[in-house]
């Protein structure tokens, strides 16, 4: 038979058993609920290690809508809201590894803690100079750029910004090379080309940079591919006005796009005409081009009034009628120019008449203000719910003419509510000619995604804006 002694000091084995299988739940949940709002760490490939050849290496997050940002001189990668500081850069494309290298990255999602860093340390054993890096990478920009050229091993860099194939004699410049030793200031569309040189290493192999900026008071729009934009462009920041009538209502010449005067009024016709009067690569927005802006600008926390995408309103700009009249633009600290209330360009008001795109480019009077005509004409038989009056845009059916992303916010459970805009197709049969954006007292009609076809192309608009490939 089998006893047990009682002792007040004494706790059965398996109550302790209990309490740690207790404990031990407690403790996975708790680390389940913190690691939940955490990005998941970036991955490399190949693996680190050691490699006879240079390699090109890839990182990638699971997470869906990270930004991964990464260093290539041991330090930790930082950054505000994404942007990266310091020596860090946004991951864009795979990275060209020819010298020994450790690359630390980290993973950044809007609304979640940063993921926790990795690092790969790269061995090349080669005896032939790394490819010099530009920083930023090559693109489109609004404004004019500094660009550094680096590289992972000390040496002279040596560049040409003509086109021409960098030439050197022992390290020492040839023809219209330069050897890098500062920021290189790039106002201008420009190509950069750029090699390495270390005594006792072959030379690097050629690196090539193509810059392109934007006219002045135009902004670069990165392309979006589902919306029809394969390559980036630029808009107009403002709506065009004229030098020969202030007010817009009898302008002629050139189409500015400046701050100053009233909106150019102008029916179709007119407007793609003194578009393309500016010369090669410009003409009136196109819709595609309307719609990569407002999708860009529904994507940017900043624009939203909770500060978080999807969540409460995006500013709908001079739409509350404010004096009767259309309103010249301010200044870009001032984005609630003319229209009654208080904001500025890192504050949020409902009239605010500013956007920002996720370049950090500001764009005037997207919404509201001058309803703007584009280079879109939709077929008078086939337009999305057609009907007289203004609808709430996301509610309609989509036509062959008319797809959901031609006219419709990403997320279509946003509505006019949500600063949006409103759809008015006007009456089968009739109009076609596309307005976007809204107009100064289109109240909750007037947002970023506002659309009207019901107009001709004889019916003179309120505004238009011109666009530029380069």
């Amino acid at each position: 038979m089998i006893s047990t002694l009682y002792n007040k000091n004494f706790i059965p084995i398996i109550t302790i058993t209990l309490l740690l299988l207790a404990c031990s739940e407690f403790l996975e949940d708790y680390q389940n609920i913190a690691g939940a709002n955490k990005v998941s760490a970036p991955a490399f490939s190949p693996a680190a290690g050691t490699y006879d050849l240079a390699q090109v290496v890839t990182i990638t997050s699971p997470a869906n809508g990270s930004t991964i940002l990464y260093t290539t001189d041991g330090t930790t990668p930082t950054h505000v809201d994404g942007s990266p500081t310091a020596t860090t850069l946004t991951y864009n494309s795979p990275i060209n590894v020819s010298a020994d290298v450790t690359i630390n990255a980290i993973a950044y999602h809007p609304g979640k803690s940063d993921s926790s860093m990795t690092s790969a340390s790269y061995v090349i054993r080669v005896d032939v100079s790394p490819t010099p890096q530009f920083s930023p990478v090559a693109g489109l920009f609004s404004r004019s750029q500094g660009i550094t050229i680096y590289s992972t091993l000390g040496g002279t860099i040596l560049y040409t910004t003509d086109g021409s194939t960098p030439t050197h004699t022992n390290g020492n410049p040839t023809g219209s090379t330069v050897v890098y030793s500062s920021v290189i200031n790039v106002a201008n569309n420009t190509t950069i080309k750029a090699v390495l040189y270390k005594s006792g290493l072959a030379d690097s192999t050629i690196a090539t940079a193509d810059y392109k900026i934007c006219p002045a008071n135009y902004v670069a729009v990165p392309a979006n591919s589902v919306l029809g934009t394969t390559s980036d462009f630029c808009a107009a920041k403002y709506e065009m006005k004229c030098t020969s009538d202030p007010m817009g209502v009898a302008c002629t010449g050139t189409p500015l796009s400046q701050a100053a005067n009233l909106p150019w009024q102008a029916n179709q016709t007119i407007a793609k005409a003194a578009c393309t009067s500016l010369g090669s690569g410009y003409h009136l927005i196109t819709n595609p081009e309307w719609m990569t802006i407002a999708r860009n600008i529904e994507a940017v926390p900043s624009n939203w009034s909770s500060g978080t995408v999807n969540s409460g309103s995006i500013n709908r700009g001079h739409s509350n009628n404010t004096g009767g009249v259309f309103l010249a633009a301010g200044s870009d600290v001032d984005p609630c120019s003319g229209v009654g209330q208080t904001c500025s360009d890192t504050t949020w008001a409902q009239l605010k008449r500013t956007h920002t795109l996720s370049n950090k480019a500001t764009i005037w009077d997207l919404a509201g203000n001058a309803f703007e005509v584009i280079d879109w004409n939709v077929d008078v038989n086939d337009k999305a719910s057609p009907t007289a009056g203004f609808i709430e845009i996301n509610s309609v059916v989509e036509t062959a003419a008319m797809p959901a992303s031609s006219f419709k916010s990403k997320n279509t459970a946003l509505t006019s509510a949500n600063g949006i805009g409103q759809y008015n197709p006007g009456t089968s049969g009739s109009g076609g000619v596309a307005m976007r954006g809204g107009t100064k007292a289109s109240g909750n009609q007037a947002g970023i995604y506002s659309l009207a076809t019901s107009t001709s192309t004889t019916f003179v608009a309120d505004g238009f804006r011109c666009a530029y490939a380069p």
